[in-house]
């Protein structure tokens, strides 16, 4: 419980620790959940036309700015609420990032249609025109011997591309979180100073 109310409550209204404490597996985390939910939406027949459209997108964009405005309201008599009330108010704010999460989902996933085929296709050529560019590069340079060369080259790179944009698809969506989590705290920061210290509001 510790951990959920200062994740989504935040430092300013949580009165847990969870700002000083490491969280390593949060990262390989989220990237899991926010990308199993786009192969949902991806897979799902009739799902990407619900969750993927103009309409999604500006509701989304709706929710999560609403949501942000009433957060602060919501964070402030938080620990003066009976714990159903509490759990209530914990999914508002849960609500409100995947609400601001489905904004750069609905972003990429814009006009994308799934062909598994043609998709195999098209990397299978790209990996081969770039294994090969590679293995002629070595072959011009070092004769026979530049071959096992560049396709030694050629492996490693590859892997290295794969495990590069697989980070990079995990680390996206925890730092879109980050980003979404300051712009909170920034607009908290700012409502509390101007009105509810000024005007004792509680």
């Amino acid at each position: 419980m510790d951990y959920w109310e200062g994740f989504l409550l935040g430092p300013l209204w949580s009165d847990t620790d969870y700002e000083n404490r490491r969280h390593g597996g949060q990262i390989l985390g989220i990237g899991v959940v926010v990308w199993a939910a786009i192969a949902v939406i991806v897979l799902l027949p009739g799902t990407q036309s619900v969750w993927i459209s103009p309409a999604s997108l500006r509701m989304s964009m709706l929710f999560y700015v609403g949501l942000t405005l009433v957060s602060p309201f919501l964070s402030r008599i938080y620990y003066r609420l009976i714990f159903p009330m509490r759990i209530a108010a914990l999914g508002v704010q849960l609500a409100k990032f995947c609400a601001g999460m489905l904004v750069p989902v609905n972003l990429l996933l814009k006009g994308f249609r799934l062909d598994l085929p043609s998709l195999q296709d098209e990397a299978l050529l790209f990996f081969n025109e770039y294994l090969s560019g590679i293995i002629d590069r070595f072959t011009g340079e070092y004769g026979g011997s530049g071959m096992i060369i560049g396709i030694a080259v050629g492996g490693v790179s590859i892997a290295l591309m794969g495990a590069g944009i697989a980070l990079a698809s995990l680390i996206a969506p925890r730092v879109i979180l980050a980003a979404m989590r300051v712009v909170q705290w920034l607009y908290d920061s700012l409502l509390f100073r101007l009105v509810f210290r000024r005007w004792g509001f509680s």
